[in-house]
């Protein structure tokens, strides 16, 4: 098997984990959506519900396009990592300055090619031992250095000065904090790592762990629904930012916790890739992820609504499908001959 083959296995595996996952959630969405419409609900209330409960799925477009890119950059940082980190970086300002000096904003969407890769790209100097190597000190150094760094870009410079602002599309600040975190998280090893010595603990990140992907996608649609079960009850909706309110928020935490551990054992299951057969032809991965990074593509621009809906459980299900499909037997036959 050559690097491409590899490459189009790894793509395909990486894809799967996030379309299966996502798959049972845009069904859900259009059948909810679908049912509210016709049901004659109000239109904003609607449209403020889905906004609300599909804003975490930028997040697959982004993983997608990193996942993708890993078996190329992998490759570069093998070969070159600081000229592939100043690369990316030249890249991320040039779009950055491009997109302020024109006013045109959907320059910045090319961003996504240049931003996610690049703090991804920080993964692999962590996992080569780069903050390893550098003294406490120096990490402290750095990540404040980085923090500081945030304020005129922020207070002075064009940026947003809320992270959540510079997202979408995303801008240099996410550069700039995701080394900070880096070394956050380097500083943080040693008690991490005590921390994980403890049996208890290691059976709550496997209980986590192993239905994260559920965890991070449904606990919005589950606290909408909640916080919506809660105004039908007298009194057992505070009014928000009241002292009962705050109170009120550690109780929800748990509630919703245990709600979608309950809701994981009939949905984590999607999470589990189970055993697949030989990678399909590479047009047919391409084609696969294409319609997997659409959805939440299109969430991440205009947001969740009835089409994109219905669209995105069409096209999740058809990445599955040919991600997961085995050759036939007699074209196997006619390899072998």
């Amino acid at each position: 098997m050559d690097r491409a083959d590899h490459a189009a296995g790894f793509i395909r595996t990486r894809t799967l984990r996030l379309a299966q996952p996502a798959l049972p959630l845009f069904v859900f969405f259009a059948v909810v959506l679908g049912v509210a419409t016709a049901a004659g609900l109000p239109a904003q209330l609607v449209s403020d519900a889905a906004v609300g409960a599909g804003s975490p799925l930028w997040f697959l477009a982004a993983y997608l396009l990193c996942q993708a890119a890993v078996p190329f950059l992998a490759a570069c940082h093998a070969r070159r990592p600081l000229a592939t980190l100043v690369v990316l970086a030249l890249g991320v300002v040039v779009v950055d300055v491009v997109r302020f000096s024109s006013g045109v904003e959907e320059v910045g969407l090319l961003n996504l090619l240049f931003v996610w890769p690049l703090v991804q790209q920080f993964g692999f100097w962590y996992a080569d031992g780069w903050f390893d190597r550098r003294h406490p000190l120096t990490l402290v150094g750095i990540a404040a250095a980085c923090y500081l760094l945030l304020w005129p870009l922020t207070a002075v410079g064009p940026y947003s000065t809320s992270m959540l602002g510079n997202l979408n599309p995303p801008t240099v600040p996410l550069v700039v904090l995701g080394i900070a975190q880096a070394c956050l998280l380097r500083l943080l090893k040693p008690a991490l790592a005590r921390l994980m010595s403890l049996r208890a603990m290691q059976g709550v990140v496997f209980v986590l762990g192993s239905r994260l992907m559920t965890i991070y996608l449904w606990h919005l649609p589950v606290m909408l629904a909640l916080t919506g079960i809660s105004l039908l009850i007298p009194g057992a909706a505070p009014t928000p930012a009241s002292e009962a309110w705050w109170w009120s928020r550690p109780i929800l935490f748990v509630v919703v916790l245990a709600v979608l551990l309950v809701l994981s054992l009939a949905i984590a299951r999607w999470e589990a890739l189970g055993t697949l057969g030989s990678t399909p032809p590479r047009a047919v991965v391409a084609l696969a992820w294409v319609c997997a990074f659409v959805p939440p593509f299109a969430v991440m621009e205009w947001f969740l609504d009835l089409p994109i809906a219905v669209g995105g459980a069409v096209l999740l299900a058809v990445a599955v499908f040919l991600l997961r499909r085995r050759p036939r037997a007699h074209a196997s036959l006619r390899s072998e001959a």
